[in-house]
């Protein structure tokens, strides 16, 4: 059976230098206060605006936490420049919900070069591979 200690113990300098490297924590990020808002975690930046939009932008979820985002659906709160918008419309699943939250979009209308939504999500980077995969499943 091996023992990781038993070859940690004969090369002592190699095993230590390889846990301080790989034990070291990650430091966690500052955000830039007027149009960002840190992850629960601490790790990761988000705009403001993408709180309580119904998708999942922190790896952990923490901007869709229940526990944030009730007082703002309840309430229609909307923050004075525009940000921490609730959702006003429902999109049947299949449609593309744009991030400002007012409106939805048929599948065929995102990535179709056009701004379709106001804030200009349905066009955003992630076109390149929707693009991509759209004329796989063409051929």
């Amino acid at each position: 059976m091996y023992d990781y200690n038993d070859d940690k113990n004969n090369y002592s300098p190699y095993y230590n230098d390889i846990e301080e490297k790989t034990t070291q924590k990650i430091s966690k990020v500052l955000c830039n206060t007027y149009e960002e808002i840190a992850c629960e975690g601490g790790y990761e930046c988000i705009k403001k605006e993408f709180m309580c939009d119904g998708r999942y932008d922190c790896y952990d979820k923490s901007d869709e936490s229940p526990d944030i985002c009730f007082f703002q659906k309840i309430n229609s709160y909307q923050e004075n420049r525009g940000r921490f918008r609730p959702s006003t419309s429902q999109c049947p699943k299949t449609w593309f919900f744009c991030r400002d939250g007012y409106k939805c979009i048929e599948p065929i209308a995102v990535c179709d070069g056009y701004n379709d939504c106001r804030d200009g999500s349905d066009e955003s980077s992630f076109c390149h591979y929707l693009n991509i995969v759209r004329k796989k499943t063409e051929q």
